[in-house]
């Protein structure tokens, strides 16, 4: 492969994941995160496996939008789940801390 090749690739990529990563953050709502983060973790498997079969430039590039896709919703929902348990776990620790015993 050529540099313009890679480059092709590169910024496929780039493109596809500055339009999915917001597009991902309204699907997790209505799906639930843990299940948009299971699916983007099964299909990234199968990214994997289709990835080694790819033998010429229009395949590798429609498999790489195909992976930053799938990388756009596993970084969304991830993101998602830990800003929910740091949230709780702030809560949990403000009235733990607070002095003052619940009635």
């Amino acid at each position: 492969m050529f540099a313009v090749d890679l480059n092709l690739a590169v910024s496929a990529r780039m493109l596809t994941l500055g339009v999915f990563i917001p597009v991902s953050g309204g699907v997790g709502d209505p799906f639930g995160v843990c299940k948009i983060f299971a699916d983007a973790i099964s299909v990234f498997t199968l990214y994997w496996l289709v990835r080694c079969l790819g033998q010429s430039l229009p395949e590798f590039v429609l498999v790489r939008i195909l992976a930053s896709t799938v990388r756009a919703r596993a970084v969304v929902a991830a993101l998602r789940l830990i800003a929910d348990q740091v949230g709780r776990l702030s809560i949990f620790s403000s009235t733990c801390h607070s002095g003052s015993s619940p009635s």
